[in-house]
């Protein structure tokens, strides 16, 4: 087994910028960096983010449109009803608030602005009203922004694009993928 110590960093940087993987055993190593030697590996990659996009940034802004109240029993989760975490709850904000949220995003200097909400699969109410809000977001934002577009399909196409543009979530909706939605989609 490869330890962090044991790593040559600067041929390493070198490697990578030349097109090269990482093998797996460096990884593990990266992986399992010790944490007295975190500042070297930062330093690290820090020198490959340079040397890759410059010391240019892109800042997103993820706003939780919908907090605290997911049915999944996940107790990792902060996002769970069962949570005891110090989170705020309530329910999907409204379609203004979100659009407020998109232009405080944008004075903020964000080009990307994501809605994520606590729950199990969209109901379509749900999609429907995510997806007034990016329309409204996208017939406002400055060229360039990221925000979802949508194309006229089947009712059902487009529920499913905008619940995976829109509603946005750490875990796959069974739900969502036996209902079919995944299946009337076309790429």
């Amino acid at each position: 087994m490869l330890h962090f110590n044991e790593l040559d960093l600067e041929r390493m940087i070198a490697r990578v910028l030349a097109g090269e993987e990482l093998s797996r055993a460096e990884a593990s190593a990266v992986l399992n960096c010790p944490d007295e030697k975190l500042p070297d590996l930062l330093a690290a990659t820090l020198s490959v983010r340079e040397a890759t996009f410059g010391r240019r940034v892109k800042i997103g802004i993820l706003r939780n449109a919908q907090s605290g109240i997911c049915p999944e029993d996940r107790h990792y989760c902060s996002q769970s009803r069962l949570s005891r975490a110090d989170i705020s709850v309530y329910k999907l904000q409204s379609v203004s608030e979100l659009i407020e949220g998109a232009r405080l995003a944008v004075a903020s200097g964000a080009r990307r602005y994501c809605m994520v909400c606590s729950m199990r699969g969209p109901a379509l109410r749900d999609v429907e009203h995510l997806a007034a809000a990016c329309e409204s977001i996208r017939a406002e934002s400055p060229a360039g922004a990221s925000i979802p577009r949508f194309a006229p399909r089947t009712p059902m196409t487009i529920a499913y694009e905008r619940s995976r543009t829109c509603a946005r979530r750490d875990c796959r909706s069974a739900r969502a993928e036996s209902s079919g939605w995944a299946r009337q989609t076309t790429t």
